[in-house]
């Protein structure tokens, strides 16, 4: 068995009595049982990072919506991209100490969330077999509100959990979930302009992650969505410092179905991530060139305690991946790519 082979099929904990991480590997539901509480009292405070985001794409758009709780603080963020428009715009709402009163759900496959300020309410809801979706953002550009109503059908999709541990922290781990190929319909409103999303172009990602975090830590993301000859597909590639030997984070939908991918190779100029991104893997069977349309990098301090740096960019994906005997061709698919380093 080759170390990226290590598969879970049975439930069992994430955790042990000690707060670590008890195996690294992946599984293709949410088979490894995560409870906060699991996590010792100093660690949950000080490191603990819980987040849930959906990426919702269609021919033209993509909107992200996320909710963290970081412990010293939480964000709530909200991005609106338009390829055609070549713009996008993010929103954040920075809340101190939020230790936990966001209340996330334990579980990828259960539970909301539901969240309320002065400025915005968000809501991650669900009914049986569907996702609800829904955002109010009061002055989401300093003027004008963002609205989304958006309803996620689950018919069909697939899902990719790993577990990794940090080499650097013996106590730190990353537990990710991520369900593709849902489709989405609804409306969002932003700026006078109303983008109605229909299920039949329109492309689902939901990420669940928590993880307890060493000093510091990098990821990278590159996320695709769309169509190939008619056939639905979607895709997730991960790198950063977390140790994927065991459980590497690169997944395809495409079928029908989740497929493993294994190691990829992502590769940027640090000096400007509007020029083109690659991702490619030894044997080849995986070479993909990102051509960023809008994007950013910024570079924050949280509350003088956390220093978090990203670039990120949307566009279109353009190449081939091989599944098994099935050379799927890759042009022109929505996607965005993002490189986040935080330090704290």
């Amino acid at each position: 068995m080759s170390p990226a082979a290590r598969e879970f099929t049975e439930k069992s904990d994430l955790l042990d009595n000690k707060g670590k991480l008890i195996e690294s590997g992946w599984s293709r539901s949410m088979l490894l049982d995560y409870r906060r509480n699991d996590v010792p009292f100093f660690r949950r405070y000080a490191k603990l990072r819980e987040s849930e985001r959906f990426i919702i794409s269609s021919d033209d758009h993509q909107l992200i919506l996320s909710i963290s709780d970081n412990g010293y603080y939480g964000m709530i963020s909200a991005t609106v991209a338009s390829l055609s428009e070549e713009s996008e715009k993010t929103t954040d709402v920075i809340v101190p100490a939020s230790f936990g009163k966001f209340e996330l759900p334990q579980s990828s496959e259960e539970g909301e969330v539901i969240y309320r300020s002065k400025r915005m309410s968000l809501d991650f809801t669900r009914s049986p077999g569907e996702r609800h979706i829904r955002c109010q953002f009061n002055y989401f550009d300093d003027v004008r509100p963002l609205y989304v109503n958006l309803t996620v059908s689950q018919s069909g999709s697939g899902c990719l959990c790993t577990a990794q541990p940090y080499k650097e922290d013996p106590n730190g781990f990353i537990y990710c979930c991520r369900t593709l190929g849902m489709r989405a319909s609804g409306k969002v409103v932003y700026g006078g302009e109303s983008m109605d999303f229909q299920p039949e172009n329109t492309f689902v990602c939901h990420e669940w992650v928590r993880a307890v975090m060493p000093r510091e830590a990098r990821r990278i993301w590159c996320e695709g969505f769309g169509t190939s000859n008619g056939e639905d597909i979607g895709f997730s590639f991960g790198d950063g410092t977390a140790d994927t030997s065991f459980a590497g984070e690169n997944v395809i939908f495409f079928g029908g179905e989740a497929h493993k991918l294994g190691k990829l190779k992502i590769e940027k100029d640090d000096s400007d991530c509007m020029k083109p991104w690659i991702i490619r893997s030894g044997d080849r069977d995986v070479y993909l060139e990102f051509r960023p349309v809008c994007g950013d990098s910024n570079t924050r301090n949280f509350i003088g305690l956390v220093k978090g740096e990203k670039d990120y960019a949307f566009g279109r994906y353009y190449g081939s991946v091989k599944v098994g005997r099935k050379q799927i061709e890759i042009d022109g698919i929505v996607g965005f790519v993002e490189d986040y380093y935080i330090k704290g």
